[in-house]
């Protein structure tokens, strides 16, 4: 049974009085959206539960009151057992550089193609043998030898992707990359984009700083971070001589297990069993849809 996590915005100005958290300085007005997540069925952890869902309002607001979201954070509370976590969505009135940078990703794409190793062709078209000899029927196995059928590496539709954002430095918390580390490997619970559920893989981020001169010739430190995808087609996978087909999710792993049986001039390796395995696993991947959907569906 699922844990029954909720988020909850409740006054920060009550707790620290007033209009405390908005600054009537020029170029530093700040605003702090704050949330209770708690967990109904026990406890919650603060960087796998609670941030998402604090980013997930950041980038489903990005903008308050004219100020773009500058960064997020949580805490656990002391005393409740680990059930109980505050957030915070920071938004700054610096200026409107910041919403240019983060409203439009680079997004970069290349549909090459990947590799695959296959054990068994679509079909055998030909063949050949010396004098005295009947054709042996290998059952579309490819490069057999006495150790089984060794298969050949073919090049099999894949796209390649990323998105290439610039964030603040308050924005690139620990919470921030750990998320993003923790999401590496896995591929998407339900479709985005273009790729059905299982078909989109995260291959992580890689990211650099630099700093800018702002409008007002101040100093700021800024990431360029590359988000990384790769994206495989589901697909039905036969093998000779079986009944049925597998149903492929894009990154699941189909393998055979081949009996050995003598003819009268070779060895023959036919497939007997084949299977289709989960090998990775599968996130939530609602973070992604709010940053870069724009861009890639170009609304």
């Amino acid at each position: 049974m699922e844990a029954r996590i909720q988020m909850e915005q409740y006054d920060l100005t009550a707790t620290h009085g007033g209009e405390r958290e908005r600054s009537r300085k020029p170029y530093s007005q700040k605003e702090t959206v704050a949330f209770k997540i708690f967990n109904l069925d026990g406890g919650i952890d603060p960087d796998a539960d609670a941030f998402p869902m604090v980013l997930n309002y950041a980038l489903s607001h990005p903008i308050r009151h004219g100020m773009w979201w500058e960064s997020c954070n949580v805490k656990p509370v002391e005393g409740s057992a680990g059930t109980l976590v505050l957030g915070e969505v920071i938004y700054s009135g610096k200026g409107n550089e910041r919403e240019d940078k983060r409203k439009f990703p680079r997004y970069k794409f290349s549909t090459k193609g990947g590799t695959s190793h296959i054990t068994h062709s679509m079909e055998t078209k030909d063949g050949i043998h010396i004098n005295g000899r009947e054709l042996a029927d290998f059952h579309r196995a490819i490069n057999v030898d006495k150790n089984g059928p060794q298969g050949v590496d073919i090049v099999t539709p894949a796209w390649q992707h990323s998105f290439e954002l610039d964030f603040n430095q308050e924005a690139v918390t620990w919470n921030f990359l750990s998320l993003f580390a923790r999401m590496t490997g896995h591929v998407n619970a339900e479709p985005l984009w273009m790729f059905p559920k299982g078909c989109l893989l995260f291959c992580g981020l890689d990211g650099q700083s630099y700093i800018e001169t702002n409008e007002r010739g101040e100093k700021e430190i800024w990431y360029t971070i590359n988000f990384d995808f790769e994206g495989m087609p589901p697909s039905e996978v036969s093998f000779p001589n079986m009944e049925g087909k597998l149903q492929k999710d894009g990154y699941d792993y189909v393998w055979a297990y081949n009996e050995e049986r003598a003819s009268d001039d070779c060895t023959i390796f036919q497939p007997v069993y084949a299977y289709c395995e989960k090998v990775y696993p599968r996130a939530d991947f609602s973070v992604f849809a709010r940053m870069f959907t724009r861009t890639v569906e170009g609304n």
